[in-house]
This record gives structure tokens, sequence and C-alpha cells, in this order.
């Protein structure tokens, strides 16, 4: 037992003194990168700064440790963001030499028909990813995440998020947000 002890004691204090080295999944809205950008350029250099970041984060990594990744969830504006009249490179132009050399592992959240459009557009970009297709869930299903998400929101932000208020959710999503996942489902 006092074997066991010790191994669990050096395992906490060790993730303890490392809690900053865990793995962190970066989800970055290609909208934003963009934002408050008026020079040709700029935008380019705010998401290389990014991109080196999070590559720089996992040099320093050990064999104990998994890389971070960076999370995209609006992947048809990732490759229309950055056009203007005077430059035609977008974000995945810039994104593509990372994921070629394989210096970053990026996770790319999409429906079958955006996914459809990205490969339309730039098939070379399309195919540096490995795609799992997960079926859609229930709308059963779909209730019982919203609620354990509710309960987990109630419990970090001491907040109250009432039963009318999930119901008016579900009909914004039905109505007007029919090809996005439901807030908390992904």
């Amino acid at each position: 037992h006092e074997a066991l002890y010790r191994y669990v004691k050096e395992q906490e204090e060790d993730l303890n003194e490392n809690a900053d080295r865990l793995q962190k999944i970066w989800h970055v809205d290609p909208t934003r990168i963009i934002a408050g950008m008026s020079i040709v350029g700029m935008w380019q250099k705010r998401f290389e700064a990014i991109l080196k970041f999070t590559q720089e984060r996992q040099k320093d990594f050990s064999k104990k440790f998994l890389p971070d990744k960076i999370l995209f969830d609006n992947i048809v504006a990732l490759q229309r963001i950055g056009k203007s009249a005077q430059n035609n490179m977008t974000l995945s132009d810039v994104l593509k030499p990372y994921l070629e050399k394989r210096k970053l592992q990026v996770i790319l959240i999409a429906t079958p028909e955006e996914w459809k459009i990205v490969q339309e557009k730039d098939r070379s970009f399309a195919d540096l990813f490995q795609v799992l297709r997960i079926p859609e869930v229930s709308y059963e299903t779909g209730v019982k995440i919203v609620l354990e998400q509710r309960k987990q929101l109630e419990l970090a932000y001491d907040a109250i998020i009432s039963i009318q208020a999930i119901h008016r959710l579900f009909t914004i999503q039905r109505n007007y947000l029919k090809n996005k996942a439901l807030p908390g489902s992904v």
C-alpha cells in the first residue's frame, strides 16, 4: 500500500506542478481573427501569432502530455475570410502549411453540407483531415444533453436557467439554426 500511496502522491504533485501544461483545446473563431483589421497583412500576423503560440506550447511537451489542439466550428468562413480586392489569401491558406508539416493538430466541426463546400472549394485542404462522421443525436438525447449542460452551467456560474428558457432555445434552434448543433451537444 505504501508504494501505491507514494506513486499516487507523486502523480498528484506532478499534475499540480504541470497544470498549465495540460492539453488545451483552443476554440478559434475565424471572424474574430480579422475583427478590427484594416491594414493588409494585419490579420495574417494575428493568425500566425495564434498558430505559433500553439506550436510553441507543443514543443515544450514531454511524452506524458498530449499536444494542444485548435478547434474551428465555422470552416466555411475559414476558407472565405481574408479575401479582399488587394489580397486573395484566406485563413485556410495560412493554416495549410502548418497542417502539411503536421506541426499542429486541428479539429474542424462541420455539417455534411459544410464539409461538401470545403471539399469543393479546396480539395487539398480537405484532404489534410481525417473525417469522423458522427450521427446527429435524436431530439430526446439532445434534450438530455442540454439539460445536463444546464445543470453544469448553473453550478459553475451560480445561476438559474428556467425551463422556459430551455424551451425557447429549442424553438430558436428549430426555426433559425437548423444546420447548427444544439448548444452543449458538441
